[in-house]
């Protein structure tokens, strides 16, 4: 009988049977049946695909995907029959495909070359090939000797010939994008697209209609027009909305999508209709593929059009719905992202251009009320006026460039301090700290900063007025590497380290920020207007937010005062890469819940232990304190500390860190900064800048 799969590892079968919760972090050891070469997405990294199978699926004609998305230089190097030990593979469903993996920063790959890999039960760690990029994970003596078992134990005729690999190697590489914009397809195209639904299908005997958009222009498309305009002529028509006349009236305030020549028709056959009347609906992001554009029965509009492929495996569906609540920043198709930013932009100004609507239109009433004439009272200048204006905008160039100067030089003054913040401050001959072994981070080359060095004021030199000045900086933009323990967390509870919050769709893009328009400020009628906006859900996601106090590995001496500390922020991604689990709700999840306290303890030891027996000592005080706060914030979390600018020395927790006991250990900081308002101030106050730091690219091994 042989071994048993390594500790904490998945086999194929269950996780292609749904036995595995999407968005999981797993360890799998599969044999490569097939490989997609690596491929450019658009941004810095490459895509391939691995097809992976084991003892579970050894006859599974496709197997399980892992998709791989990395620079060039990081991508595994496979041969067929190969076999790959993953770490901290995230399980995913992506439209209408099969389950499948996709790395993230946390996922390790190692490669055993199969022609080397010896006899069980010898262990297969003379097969191991070189790491690359940040696979740093060392496999252990069990996980060398199930590889030299697996290889063993499976059926070889189950692989392909080493030419036939080679041969869908080639072939992946073939690959001919059929993608258009709508504003680029043309009478004849066979193309993808990948788009919003306007409104609601219409559903009619084997086929459904859809309109859909990506928010860009097509001449040749049908006129949209605004619910509220005038013009009688384009209100009426049939329900696919191209005649005008006394038909049914098209209903306009189902419609989601934009106005104007930005959406087009598409008629969905079996078997894609399906799929239409099963999963679609107003505002779903949808990718369409091999759609053909012709001109509709009024030889004036384009339409799409999609059909069942005669030469297509049967049953092959070309609609795939975009679970937005499913997408990430890192995951997500550039395409769709690209969409959304125009969907996003096209929203704000269609309010901003509702909003001066509104606004003429109440100038206009209150000018006939008052029979007030609307001519123009301000005319443009004449040459004398020009010429008497010139010397100001001179002026006003030469200052543009006297700021420009300045800015210039404030850059290469923060280039500088970064550089000079990155060096160690360890005295020639101190010994360096023990440090945890169990808790790893990025750029080992770097050489380490003290937490001190770090929180040191930085000032910029310039000149104002002739005079050389020095400019207090509120925070650099700088990234180290630092030895530190830690002496306090936030929140207080381990249950509150995962927060909850309503899915965006237009959260996935990077720039994202709230819309100034959606506020409750708006008047009824402007959100009358904005219920195009549509398809919006109230599904909540679950992310990792929580701090960590830090201090030195190596505390200056104490007779000098408290140890300099910091707080830095643990965001979701940060989160997932630290402790290597997804975020869920801890409190109705006591099983996620005793997993993240284990491996906190790994990095904190007895910390939080100690802070118990604290509050436990002060709790009645704290009580009354907490139900105080609790009130003023409504039941909300309070935020987590932010200022790392407050001087470090300020004890949180007095007297705790003689009782703390854990290691030291190596970590990567970022320093940056946010714009927050003081308590009590309103929009318009001008905000400050708060230097906070953050952690990333830190994980604790498990």
């Amino acid at each position: 009988m042989g071994p048993p799969l390594p500790s904490g590892y998945k086999n194929i079968e269950n996780i292609l049977g749904g036995d595995v919760p999407i968005g999981s972090l797993i360890n799998v050891c599969g044999v490569v049946k097939d490989q997609r070469l690596p491929r450019e997405t658009g941004g810095r990294e490459h895509k391939s695909t691995l097809a992976l199978v084991d003892l579970s699926v050894e006859d599974d004609m496709f197997g399980l995907d892992m998709n791989i998305f990395r620079p060039l230089s990081s991508m595994p190097q496979v041969s067929c029959g190969d076999i790959v030990v993953v770490k901290q593979a995230k399980v995913q469903k992506y439209l209408n495909n099969p389950v499948s993996l996709i790395t993230n920063i946390a996922t390790s790959i190692r490669v055993y070359s199969a022609s080397k890999i010896p006899k069980w039960p010898n262990p297969a760690d003379c097969a191991l090939t070189p790491a690359t990029g940040t696979d740093k994970h060392v496999p252990k003596p069990e996980e060398n000797v199930y590889v030299s078992y697996l290889h063993a134990k499976f059926n070889k005729y189950a692989l392909p010939t080493e030419e036939e690999f080679r041969r869908k190697q080639e072939q992946s590489m073939n690959f001919k994008s059929k993608f258009s914009l709508l504003q680029d397809v043309t009478e004849g195209q066979f193309c993808d697209l990948i788009v919003r639904v306007a409104r609601d299908p219409h559903h009619d005997f084997e086929k459904s209609t859809i309109y859909v958009s990506d928010y860009t222009e097509n001449p040749n498309f049908y006129p949209r027009v605004w619910q509220d305009s005038p013009d009688p002529a384009f209100m009426g028509g049939d329900p696919y909305g191209y005649t005008t006349g006394d038909g049914p009236e098209v209903a306009t305030k189902e419609w989601v999508g934009p106005y104007g020549k930005m959406s087009i028709q598409v008629t969905c056959y079996e078997p894609h209709a399906f799929v239409v009347r099963e999963e679609v609906r107003a505002g779903t992001w949808v990718k369409l593929r091999n759609v053909q554009i012709k001109y509709g029965n009024n030889g004036q509009n384009l339409e799409g059009f999609m059909r069942g492929e005669q030469n297509a495996s049967t049953g092959r569906v070309n609609v795939d719905v975009f679970e937005m609540d499913a997408q990430g920043p890192e995951t997500v198709d550039p395409k769709l992202k690209e969409a959304l930013r125009r969907c996003r932009d096209y929203q704000k100004k269609k309010k901003q251009q509702i909003k001066e609507i509104q606004a003429a239109k109440q100038a206009g009433q209150k000018r006939r009320s008052l029979g007030v004439s609307s001519e123009k009272e301000e005319r443009p200048l004449n040459k004398k006026g020009r010429r008497k204006n010139r010397p100001q905008a001179a002026k006003g160039r030469e200052e543009h460039e006297k700021r420009m100067r300045q800015e210039e030089e404030i850059e290469g003054n923060i280039e500088e301090v970064a550089k000079e913040d990155n060096s160690d401050k360890r005295l020639p001959g101190e010994a360096l700290p023990d440090l945890n072994a169990l808790v790893s981070c990025e750029n080992h080359d770097v050489p380490p900063a003290t937490i001190e060095n770090i929180l040191k004021p930085h000032t910029c030199e310039t000149i104002i007025d002739g005079k050389t000045v020095d400019i207090p900086l509120p925070f650099v933009c700088a990234n180290y590497q630092t030895r530190v323990r830690v002496v306090d967390f936030f929140p207080r509870s381990l249950e509150q380290f995962a927060c909850s919050r309503k899915v965006n769709e237009y959260a996935i893009l990077s720039d994202n920020e709230d819309d100034s328009d959606s506020g409750s400020d708006e008047s009824a009628s402007s959100s009358d207007y904005d219920g195009s906006d549509g398809g919006g859900g109230s599904r909540r996601t679950w992310e990792w937010r929580f701090a960590l106090q830090l201090e030195d590995a190596s505390p200056p001496d104490s007779s000098a005062g408290p140890p300099p500390r910091l707080w830095a922020l643990v965001d979701d991604l940060e989160g997932q890469c630290l402790v290597g689990m997804g975020a869920g709700d801890l409190r109705r999840k006591p099983r996620l819940l005793d997993q993240l306290r284990e491996t906190l303890f790994t990095l904190w030891g007895n910390l939080e232990e100690v802070k118990s027996q604290q509050a436990a000592t002060a709790e009645k005080v704290q009580t009354s304190n907490r139900a105080r706060q609790q009130q003023r914030l409504g039941g909300r979390l309070p935020k987590p500390p932010l200022d790392s600018s407050l001087p470090p020395n300020t004890p949180v927790m007095p007297r705790i860190e003689a009782e703390v006991s854990n290691k030291p250990f190596t970590c990567c900081l970022r320093q940056y900064g946010v714009q927050e308002n003081e308590e009590g101030e309103g929009e318009d106050t001008e905000r400050e800048w708060v230097r906070c730091f953050g952690l990333f690219g830190t994980r604790i091994i498990r």
